[in-house]
């Protein structure tokens, strides 16, 4: 044989709110089954819509589900949508009842994608009294935390990142003109 089986790398669909309401079908949440059954359906705060390298979309569930009840089902959630773990982002919306969900789907597997760069690595600087950037969430949003006043503990298992963490919490002082760092 001169060609063998052709293999093609995953390529995800947009989500569709069909796409979606089959996703938390499967679930197996009987109020969701039922206002999916009884034709009400889903009821959509925020339709499906392109958010950063994803898309994004905010959903009232049915009384009696919480949004802490499809956090905990994430993993089928994902199979449901045919993401990949790491591409399905249930959260709780602050400052909403319980049962009020945003749900943002990844484009890609984000464990596969290159890690965010700096946003001073060319130039700027910081200022330790404010936040200082420190990460990027799955969403690809800037992650700022505070320095001033603040305690830190970076504790993980060998391979996680704890030097890379130190190193962006130095490399803010660093470009802080006011700080003075001191070695050992």
């Amino acid at each position: 044989m001169i060609v063998g089986t052709a293999v093609v790398p995953t390529a995800y669909q947009p989500p569709t709110a069909e796409s979606v309401t089959r996703a938390f079908g499967a679930l197996g949440v009987s109020a969701i089954n039922q206002v999916i059954k009884d034709g009400t359906g889903l009821s959509w705060v925020a339709d499906i819509h392109r958010d950063g390298d994803g898309w994004a979309l905010e959903l009232d569930l049915p009384h009696g589900v919480t949004a802490s009840d499809i956090i905990k089902k994430r993993e089928e959630l994902a199979s449901g949508l045919r993401r990949p773990h790491s591409a399905t982002w249930p959260e709780k919306v602050p400052h909403e009842h319980a049962g009020r969900l945003f749900l943002w789907i990844g484009r890609h597997d984000l464990s596969k994608m290159k890690p965010a760069k700096y946003p001073l690595l060319k130039s700027g600087t910081t200022d330790l009294f404010d936040e200082v950037p420190f990460s990027v969430s799955p969403r690809g949003q800037g992650v700022n935390v505070p320095v001033f006043e603040t305690n830190w503990v970076i504790g993980a298992a060998p391979g996680q990142g704890k030097t890379a963490a130190v190193r962006v919490l130095s490399c803010n002082a660093a470009l802080d003109p006011l700080a003075d760092l001191w070695g050992p």
